[in-house]
């Protein structure tokens, strides 16, 4: 199945280019998330035993890292106080500490942290992430949100366009993937 409508409880099985910013390193730490998770979606899909154990923990360390990173790239270049788009983060914190909540108490099942993961993903980064930074990255100031891009796995070459890298920074990469 090559088109996420097809298959709507799932990822896009690739990469495309309504997911990106244009900048490198937000977008190669978001690729390395949509990886993470659809990986972790098809071990599921195969019948493998997913640790989520392994994975919260996983997904808590390099969001932690990627949000601030994202939010200090958008006060370098031009929203020195995007608050709205940090709760939005903090939103997917608070909810990783719900699922580990229900982990310990023995009530958590991979499909909804694959929900959630997945809904976050799509939504967050094209229809937040996606105008905002492009918007920023032009010299805009704060991009229009309401013409977000759509999200289609029909489009998996790599971008064409310029790619921008803030001077000094580097992506973090995640230690091995617990699926």
């Amino acid at each position: 199945m090559n088109d996420h409508t097809e298959n709507p409880g799932r990822l896009p099985p690739t990469w495309n280019e309504a997911l990106e910013t244009g900048v490198a390193t937000i977008d190669l730490q978001h690729k390395v998330l949509f990886d993470l998770l659809l990986r972790t979606q098809e071990a599921s899909a195969r019948g493998h035993l997913v640790d989520l154990g392994g994975l919260l923990p996983q997904l808590r360390s390099y969001a932690d890292c990627h949000f601030r990173h994202e939010e200090d790239w958008i006060r370098q270049h031009g929203d020195t106080e995007d608050t709205a788009h940090a709760r939005l983060h903090a939103g997917f914190q608070a909810q990783l500490d719900r699922l580990q909540q229900h982990l310990d108490e023995g009530r958590l099942h991979v499909q909804p942290v694959l929900g959630f993961l997945r809904d976050w993903l799509l939504d967050h980064i094209a229809r937040q992430d996606v105008p905002l930074i492009r918007g920023l990255a032009r010299g805009h100031g704060r991009a229009d949100q309401s013409g977000a891009p759509t999200v289609s796995a029909t489009s998996a070459t790599p971008s064409t366009r310029p790619v921008i890298v803030s001077p000094g920074t580097t992506a973090p990469t995640p230690s091995g993937v617990p699926v």
